[in-house]
């Protein structure tokens, strides 16, 4: 199984055992907890240079900005099956996708020592700070 289709599989996992009282961004927190520990695993120099790579191919950007579109319907659905409205899913599951790549970004150009899971929990954070109006 790929890489890519493996992310989507935990991230889909962790959305989906949710628990019940968790509103639509929690359980794309969920998901994304589920992402952070599989891409953590991976080593940061290579993730930086991949996202390098990416950067300076526009055929690559193109192909990883679809990945994403690809995850976030994955997620909207899979909220949906939770009950989530249409607005409401895809809201959060494109969200969600947002911070997937912007925290793993981070982690992947960072010179500190913060893990990808602690790096995308406060980037999350930093959403939910946004959406609050603060």
């Amino acid at each position: 199984m790929g890489r890519s289709k493996l992310l989507q599989e935990r991230i889909l996992s962790g959305v989906a055992r949710a628990p019940t009282g968790h509103t639509p961004l929690e359980a794309v927190a969920r998901g994304l907890d589920a992402a952070a520990a599989l891409l953590g695993e991976a080593r940061r120099d290579l993730a930086a240079q991949r996202q390098a790579v990416i950067a300076t191919n526009p055929e690559l950007r193109e192909r990883e900005l679809a990945k994403l579109a690809d995850y976030a319907a994955a997620v909207a659905a899979t909220l949906r099956q939770r009950g989530v409205g249409e607005l409401q899913a895809t809201l959060a599951a494109e969200a969600g996708m947002s911070v997937l790549c912007v925290a793993s970004e981070r982690w992947a150009n960072s010179d500190d020592d913060q893990s990808l899971p602690v790096i995308m929990k406060a980037s999350m954070a930093e959403l939910r700070a946004v959406t609050a109006g603060s």
